[in-house]
């Protein structure tokens, strides 16, 4: 067991005591016997995707858990929140687009230490390409980071046949993995699970940098894109009809 997942059973330990659940509580909300909960408590198994999932379901921070950081929520996900389903791809394109300029005029490629370069690329990928492209979000992960899949193996500690399986979507993945996953390229276990518009933590963080005159100019913009984007949209319904 490496010290990424050592951190995230830690972790768990913490979040069980300060809601001061016992265990039965727990495995009831992973959807595990008391039992096996007992056991990924202490290691001895390794939390699989399903049960990262049900704990996810039950208001509990997947993210959290596993990567150790919270990510608080921004203005991006109001706006988000608040786009119709219809035309979020469409909205995202903008949001990803409106903090590259953000970055470019405010040079905070950088923040604390960690590149957000290739967090910004999955989120261009997910935005501009995936609609029309069915590889998996691991392939998209690793297009970001520009490697290589022997690069990409090594980087999860696995074989390189067993990630061209997890690639292909023919194998699935356990929180150890994803906790390695975090530890060695930077991406949380969400953007795994929900591949969707939804996650946007990685602008959320870079969104905090900005001073708060840069985020109001920004702001504008994407609250006049949203409208567009919308009007667009009932343009469209209404050519249909």
């Amino acid at each position: 067991m490496g010290s990424a997942y050592e951190g995230v059973l830690q972790r768990l330990q913490m979040y069980r005591q300060k809601r001061k659940l016992n265990q039965k509580s727990m495995s009831q909300m992973m959807g595990v016997t008391q039992s096996h909960y007992s056991k990924l408590e202490q290691g001895k198994t390794i939390i699989s995707a399903e049960e990262l999932k049900n704990f996810d379901s039950h208001g509990c921070n997947m993210d959290y858990l596993l990567t150790g950081e919270e990510c608080e929520e921004t203005i991006l996900n109001h706006y988000l929140g608040v786009c119709k389903k219809e035309i979020k791809s469409d909205f995202l394109q903008l949001m990803v687009w409106t903090i590259e300029q953000g970055i470019n005029i405010s040079g905070k490629e950088q923040k604390n230490g960690m590149d957000y370069t290739k967090e910004i690329r999955l989120l261009r990928y997910s935005a501009f390409e995936k609609e029309t492209d069915s590889r998996t979000i691991w392939y998209w992960m690793r297009k970001a980071s520009d490697i290589t899949q022997d690069k990409m193996a090594q980087h999860l500690d696995i074989t390189t046949k067993r990630y061209r399986e997890i690639e292909k979507g023919r194998l699935g993945v356990n929180a150890e993995l994803l906790a390695v996953l975090y530890q060695n390229l930077g991406y949380p276990p969400s953007v795994v699970f929900y591949e969707d518009v939804q996650n946007i933590s990685s602008l959320n963080k870079v969104w905090q940098k900005f001073d708060s005159d840069l985020q109001k100019e920004l702001e504008v913009f994407l609250k006049a894109g949203l409208e567009i984007c919308n009007r667009n949209q009932i343009q469209k319904q209404n050519q249909e009809e």
